[in-house]
């Protein structure tokens, strides 16, 4: 399974499927999730679908083959950073979620002014870190 598609997996909630025909339809879970939903289910495979999947299958195996053979193998440091980004991330997600609800509390806003700075403060730090993750896990990933 590719990270990509691991990471999907582990953060989303729900699925949007264009399913043909101008048909939009939202699965709970992801997408390995969806697969299992179709897979039980005989009318969502149509045999228009798989003809399409089928002609679009030979495409798709050149195009993915000249990507791997173009790849760059990453080195040990880039791979072990690879690696730790999934626990950096949910981290900075809890700490922006704690910090929200910190936030959504009543007396939150009754502090003094720089009490509410410094959680402010520590909220734009964590959101940027988490940007910064995502923004390298796609340099890495790429």
């Amino acid at each position: 399974m590719s990270h990509d598609r691991e990471f999907v997996n582990n953060v989303v909630t729900s699925t949007l499927v264009f399913e043909g025909e101008g048909q939009v339809n939202e699965y709970v879970g992801g997408y390995d999730d969806w697969l299992r939903h179709r897979a039980g289910n005989p009318l969502t495979d149509t045999t228009k679908d798989r003809n399409k999947a089928a002609a679009s299958g030979t495409q798709n195996n050149t195009v993915k083959a000249a990507t791997a053979s173009k790849a760059k193998k990453l080195s040990y440091k880039d791979q072990r950073e690879l690696d730790a980004l999934p626990a950096q991330i949910e981290s900075f997600e809890e700490k922006i979620s704690a910090l929200h609800k910190l936030m959504e509390s009543d007396d939150f806003y009754k502090q003094e002014k720089h009490q509410i700075k410094k959680v402010q403060d520590q909220l734009a730090e964590a959101e940027t870190g988490l940007s910064h993750c995502f923004t390298r896990w796609e340099a890495l990933e790429g």
